[in-house]
């Protein structure tokens, strides 16, 4: 096993869709005519059993409908026709939950890689269930987004407009697999956290661990930095220091989230399946804020799986790295590694290559 050099790329994949904080948007959806609906395209053969929906407000909650349809080839929108027989289900809008909407009472449906559909969601009955519907979903992630219109809302006048985002909607698989698909979050919230370095904890970022030898020479973050901050990494020990990164709040493009990126003063290598932390650690008493996705699970602790890098990619936070830190498999940290090396595959297992961010043999 040898490093080679390679054009440098972001760990975890998604962080490489982003050019700023992402915004969550959520519909309001209290008319007859007004749907919200996303573009995906299916990662991989298999039952697709349901889908994962985040609710924002639910004032008068009453029953939605949820199908995978065509997209009309010659407007972008929903043609109003399933993909396959069954492909929809009804769900009822919780507050600031996930929903999990089962595809053909449960059963599923058959879907391939490479297949696309518009997930269209609307109220199930406005005129038949007793009241008037009122809630809202969030729809997309405002993340950069490809070719074709991958967010749609439709207006109580009845227009559809096209968007730009990544669908928030999470897909799982039958054996309760919550799988990756390109450009799409899995149903996630995006909660903010201010602290400075007097809180406890004021350490906070992400445990993570390599599935193949690799060598990083920096980071990639968000955050709003009021206040100096140092971005450390942690070995796997918990509390030697193996890289720092310093960032001056007055060198800065905003006074809001920004984008940023900053090598560490040498290359650092590290080895698979080792379990390692990368975190915010501000320098003064004047908050900062950073951000993250916070996904709900549907089973023991899958809801990140939905993200590239899984659960090999959770929160984490202390004040005092000797004394322990704590750990959240249900969010991740906006704050990832740029990899100049990868291991080439001499001494066995074949070369690694790159897959949306991830790296397999």
């Amino acid at each position: 096993m040898s490093l080679v050099s390679v054009a440098p790329y972001i760990l975890p994949g998604w962080f490489s869709l982003m050019a700023n904080r992402s915004a969550s948007n959520a519909l309001r959806i209290d008319t007859e005519l007004e749907e919200v609906a996303g573009f995906i395209t299916f990662p991989k053969d298999g039952t697709l059993t349901k889908i994962g929906v985040l609710g924002g407000t639910a004032a008068e909650p009453d029953t939605f409908s949820l199908r995978l349809e065509a997209m009309n080839q010659a407007t972008g929108e929903p043609s109003g026709t399933l993909i396959i027989a069954n492909a929809e289900g009804t769900f009822t809008p919780v507050a600031n939950t996930v929903i999990w909407v089962e595809l053909n009472g449960g059963t599923g449906v058959s879907v391939s890689q490479g297949g696309e559909a518009v997930i269209r969601i609307q109220w199930n009955d406005w005129a038949g269930e007793g009241s008037n519907g009122d809630a809202s979903i969030f729809y997309v992630v405002g993340v950069l987004q490809g070719d074709k219109p991958h967010v749609l809302t439709r207006s109580a006048a009845g227009a559809w407009t096209a968007g730009t985002g990544s669908p928030n909607f999470a897909l799982q698989y039958s054996g309760g697999n919550i799988t990756p698909a390109m450009g799409t979050f899995p149903a996630v919230s995006e909660p903010q956290m201010t602290f400075n370095n007097t809180d406890n904890p004021n350490r906070i970022g992400n445990k993570f661990r390599v599935s193949v030898p690799m060598t990083i020479s920096g980071i990639r973050g968000i955050v709003d930095l009021d206040g100096d901050t140092d971005v450390i990494l942690y070995d796997s020990d918990e509390t030697s220091i193996l890289g720092t990164a310093s960032f001056d709040k007055d060198v800065r493009v905003g006074a809001s989230f920004s984008l940023i990126t900053a090598y560490f003063a040498s290359d650092v290598d590290l080895t698979p399946s080792v379990d390692y932390r990368i975190v915010y650690v501000p320098q003064s008493a004047t908050d900062i804020r950073i951000t993250s996705y916070r996904a709900q699970d549907d089973g023991a602790n899958k809801g990140l799986d939905g993200l590239h890098g899984g659960i090999s990619w959770i929160k984490t936070s202390t004040n005092n790295p000797a004394g322990g830190w704590t750990d959240d498999d249900t969010d991740i940290v906006t704050l990832g590694l740029i990899v100049t090396k990868n291991d080439d595959g001499t001494g066995g297992g074949g070369p690694v290559r790159r897959v949306g961010g991830l790296l397999a043999r």
